[in-house]
């Protein structure tokens, strides 16, 4: 009896890993990029379309607010070199100096909202994507100041 309830109040604690094995046969089937997109979600996405829109020799400021999402874009968008910098709040036209393009996944932040329509004006930046807290510019260093 003693050890039935052991039992019991066990797989209780346990409950996120036995649903996390009964899961895995669903994980067979898939493709690698069908996984990544089940295990990191939109951060793929948008490091895909990153990829996508920058050549491999790029250096790219990428503005975040959390560090999974530096680590995962960091491992996505090798060799291009990524500039990191914590928020916007504090960006200078010198951080624009020598790089190629701006990156910002801001996904729950409400202010990020107001940052990329005060940068979509600017003749320094060319937007080139825009979806779900992630932006993506050009930027033309010839029109820094």
């Amino acid at each position: 009896m003693i050890v039935a309830l052991w039992i019991a109040l066990d797989l209780s604690l346990f409950r996120k890993e036995i649903r996390a094995i009964l899961a895995m046969p669903g994980y067979f089937n898939l493709t690698p990029e069908e996984k990544k997109i089940k295990v990191d979600g939109q951060v793929y996405l948008f490091a895909e379309n990153l990829r996508s829109l920058t050549p491999e020799s790029s250096s790219i400021l990428f503005i975040y607010k959390k560090d999974g999402f530096l680590r995962k874009s960091i491992y996505y968008l090798y060799p291009r070199k990524l500039k990191p910098v914590y928020g916007y709040d504090k960006l200078t036209s010198q951080d624009l100096l020598n790089i190629d393009y701006l990156a910002a996944y801001l996904p729950s932040d409400p202010d990020a909202a107001y940052f990329f329509e005060r940068m979509s004006p600017e003749p320094v930046f060319d937007k080139l994507y825009e979806k779900d807290g992630g932006v993506i510019y050009k930027v033309n260093r010839e029109l820094i100041r």
